[in-house]
């Protein structure tokens, strides 16, 4: 049934003069149905003024004031009836009630020497539409894919898509990214394995569906997939500099203080030339006198601290030897891998993918200020880097680099929220 909200704005009334306290000579109570009730448009304040009159008098007027977006109650006082005109009494003060012809013509202070008329006419209401029996959906898209991969976007057009209540593959329910009139996009869900599935839409209440494939097969990747990550340089007090690959954490070095240090695979530095460097735990060394948690140095480092130390003090961090390769577009493989990873069709991330492939670098770098010339230890936006970790079983990593954002005066490339480098990472499971 469509509704009518009106808008309404305060009655103001006037006070500027004498009082009527003869109480005696008022009623008060619920006057009942009367001609009254109703909204009513303030004449030559349209669409400013409406004013809406219930059925007991001696409850509220209620106004709403469009520019001001103000809505207010206004408390009625006691009434009487005088010939064709209803006297409305609130505080001292008389309100007149009368009609002339189709108007209502309302005087406020009408016992004051001051007084305000204003004259209204009826807003009738609008007529309520018959309920209709809501349309099925339907889809008009093209066949339902035999094969689609977890973590998939999957757009469906069509009919009446509104009233699609969920989407099931088999009986894990997908995650809706976006319901309109014609279009439906929603996401693979996850499996624990591939698997072969029915994919259908649900709706009125779950007692009705359509099929869009008796038989999906749902791939499992066999990578975690992390998308645009951030990391800031050592000192960066709102991004972290070390990343936990596996669970695609980006993490400060106060982590470095609790049990998790074994987790780090790989940290940033902003070297003196204003390089961007990523190194492993056991390559950066006595660096990590340099990595700030929450604004000082780790607990036990000085700027005097020596490689020695920091495998004193952080053993299990240490001992970790991550290694980088990155790809490159001259080799045929490596090419390969980066095709399929810019095109978003990487089927497979594991060792064997890899094998012949030295990942063996322990950092690779940014380019420093005015250089210009590209090795094997330097990359940019838009490569593409393997990493390798031993130290939870010789697992792949790769990472697509987005952007890169580096200062080449010290104090900013060190401490500027804006040294950062982002990157898609994926990591074998």
């Amino acid at each position: 049934m469509k509704k009518s909200i009106f808008i309404i704005l305060p009655l103001i009334l006037w006070a500027f003069a004498a009082c009527d306290n003869d109480d005696s000579e008022w009623d008060s109570g619920n006057l009942g149905v009367n001609s009254i009730e109703g909204t009513w448009q303030r004449v030559g304040a349209y669409p400013k003024v409406l004013a809406i009159f219930g059925s007991d008098y001696t409850s509220t007027i209620q106004t709403f004031d469009v520019d001001d977006n103000l809505v207010t109650d206004y408390p009625q006082g006691k009434y009487r009836v005088a010939g064709d005109s209803l006297l409305v009494y609130e505080r001292g003060f008389i309100n007149r009630f009368e009609f002339d012809n189709d108007e209502l013509v309302i005087t406020y202070g009408y016992n004051a020497s001051r007084q305000t008329t204003y004259r209204y006419t009826r807003v009738e209401p609008a007529e309520p539409e018959e309920p209709g029996v809501p349309e099925d959906p339907t889809v008009t898209s093209e066949d339902f894919p035999a094969t689609v991969t977890e973590g998939e976007l999957i757009t469906i057009t069509g009919t009446q898509l509104t009233s699609i209540e969920k989407v099931l593959f088999g009986e894990t329910e997908a995650e809706v990214i976006s319901l309109e009139k014609e279009t439906l996009i929603f996401k693979v869900p996850v499996f624990e394995t591939t698997a072969t599935v029915a994919v259908k839409l649900v709706y009125a209440n779950g007692e009705k569906e359509i099929e869009l494939s008796p038989a999906c097969q749902v791939t499992v990747m066999a990578w975690l997939s992390y998308p645009n990550l951030k990391l800031g340089a050592h000192r960066n007090s709102t991004f972290g500099s070390m990343m936990i690959a596996d669970k695609g954490e980006v993490v400060a070095a106060c982590i470095l203080t609790t049990e998790r240090e074994r987790e780090v695979d790989f940290a940033t530095i902003c070297n003196s030339p204003m390089d961007f460097n990523l190194q492993s735990p056991e390559r950066l060394g006595k660096n990590l006198r340099n990595c700030w948690c929450e604004g000082k140095r780790l607990e036990g480092l000085t700027s005097s601290s020596e490689a020695e130390d920091v495998e004193r003090l952080f053993p299990n961090y240490y001992s970790n030897k991550t290694t980088f390769l990155i790809l490159s577009e001259t080799d045929e493989a490596q090419k390969a891998i980066i095709d399929k990873v810019k095109d978003g069709k990487m089927v497979e991330l594991s060792t064997d993918a890899f094998a012949g492939m030295d990942i063996k670098r322990r950092d690779i770098r940014t380019f420093k200020k005015d250089e210009t010339t590209k090795d094997e230890s330097i990359f940019e936006v838009g490569s593409v880097i393997a990493f390798k970790t031993p130290h939870k079983g010789d697992k792949i990593g790769i990472m697509r680099i987005l952007s890169i954002g580096v200062d080449f005066t010290q104090d900013s490339a060190w401490n500027n929220e804006n040294a950062t480098i982002t990157f898609d990472l994926y990591y074998q499971k």
